[in-house]
């Protein structure tokens, strides 16, 4: 038996019929909103291929959707936007439009080995989610649902922030009926950080769910999101489901950066 069959994959979540697991519904609300002016000033981000950048953002805009290989053009301008730290609704916007066609791309095999973490994808979309409201929540819940419920290879180590990324903001969301989801998927978070550790897949770069990537950059904004929605002490859920998401929002702001 191979190294490779040996090794546990992670568990694919099965969600309720009311529970919408759909890889385009993000893209499919984000780029029809993205203007030429946005699409612009997001090519302008590696001026030297502007030109390049901006033909293949329009590409990506008219389709919604990545197709094997999102390329350098305009994956590099994209991943620059994924960095930015937006205040005004058109930042956020092109910057949930960068980081949902990131995430629409890690479905790809082609593009997964040539994109960064999902951690430093999925926090500053679950940011600009939450910063332009449930319009924008609910379409990228059920993008994030569908990464979720995909079958990943067994070294996969991102996947711990979907789990993340979708208990936030179905907690932002503040859908009750969810109660027995969310607390379904707080299981698996805790269940697949273990893996990712006894399988020594994990970076194991501090304690806790944030060390078991080496991608950090975004750390503190799973912080403050962990800080405002998973400690809050009037969560409307059934009590095990709060105790399970303060759990979790404590191992993530007890997190610290061991260098």
């Amino acid at each position: 038996m191979s190294e490779r069959s040996e090794k546990q994959s992670p568990v694919a979540l099965d969600f309720p019929a009311s529970i919408e697991c759909f890889r385009g519904a993000l893209p499919q609300f984000i780029c029809p909103q993205m203007t030429d002016t946005n699409l612009t000033e997001i090519a302008a981000n590696d001026s030297p291929e502007f030109e390049l950048h901006l033909k293949a953002l329009h590409a990506v805009c008219e389709s919604m959707k990545v197709e094997g290989r999102l390329d350098w053009n305009p994956k590099e301008a994209l991943e620059l936007e994924r960095w930015e730290v937006p205040s005004t609704h058109d930042g956020h916007l092109r910057r949930l439009f960068a980081c949902a066609v990131l995430n629409d791309a890690y479905f790809e095999a082609q593009s997964r080995d040539h994109l960064h973490s999902l951690s430093d994808i999925l926090a500053p979309l679950v940011d600009s989610a939450l910063f332009m409201g449930n319009s924008a929540v609910i379409p990228a819940r059920s993008s994030i649902s569908a990464l979720l419920s995909t079958p990943f290879p067994w070294w996969e180590d991102s996947l711990v922030f979907a789990g993340l990324a979708w208990i936030v903001l179905s907690v932002a969301e503040t859908n009750t009926d969810d109660s027995e989801s969310i607390e379904r998927v707080c299981d698996w978070v805790v269940a697949e950080d273990h893996r990712l550790k006894l399988l020594e897949i994990s970076a194991e770069r501090g304690p806790g769910l944030l060390g078991c990537t080496h991608f950090s950059q975004r750390h503190s904004l799973w912080q403050a999101m962990a800080q405002r929605y998973l400690l809050n002490a009037d969560l409307p859920y059934a009590v095990q489901t709060s105790e399970k998401l303060r759990a979790i929002g404590t191992d993530l702001v007890g997190w610290a950066n061991p260098a």
